[in-house]
């Protein structure tokens, strides 16, 4: 980053780190099924620390840079919110993903990938918010590029996005 200051870079945007072990690629090595558990599990858990010393690294480098502007999307929090209350949004499914094989689809063989001939695919990848073992669905990527670029302080650090431009 200092690399990229030095070169007139002004604003920076960065997404912090999703709660791992809720992915369905990872949940199906968590001891338990709930949203708590995956929580608990060490992936989420330095998740969560990552996030910290992110957020003190950006606020120093603001007290450090003339003209350091930032935006941190707080993807943990975001991502959570819909595995947690997928109806809420608009979502029918928050933990099993549209596209994969195993325990909450999670495998990783979407289109039989790694070899792994046999997975599903659910009728209406909108009603899940994961495609694949690890990716959101397209329209649960359009719920945060919203957020993103009007969310408040709820899911924002410093400057959404279109604040961020309008500097």
């Amino acid at each position: 980053m200092q690399g990229i200051y030095n070169e007139g870079g002004r604003k920076f945007a960065f997404l912090n780190v999703a709660p791992l072990s809720c992915a369905p690629l990872l949940r199906t090595f968590v001891n338990g099924t709930t949203v708590e558990a995956c929580l608990q599990a060490q992936p989420s858990a330095l998740a969560r620390l990552h996030n910290i010393v992110l957020s003190r690294s950006f606020q120093n480098l603001e007290k450090q840079l003339s003209g350091f502007k930032y935006s941190i999307f707080n993807f943990y929090d975001a991502i959570l919110e819909l595995v947690k209350y997928p109806s809420k949004y608009g979502f029918r499914e928050g933990s099993v993903a549209c596209c994969g094989g195993g325990p909450y689809r999670g495998d990783y063989s979407c289109g039989g990938k790694r070899g792994i001939e046999e997975f599903e695919l659910c009728s209406d990848p909108g009603e899940n918010v994961f495609f694949d073992s690890l990716h959101p669905s397209e329209k649960a990527a359009e719920h945060f590029a919203q957020l993103m670029w009007n969310g408040n302080r709820d899911v924002i650090e410093s400057y959404n996005l279109k604040q961020l431009f309008n500097f």
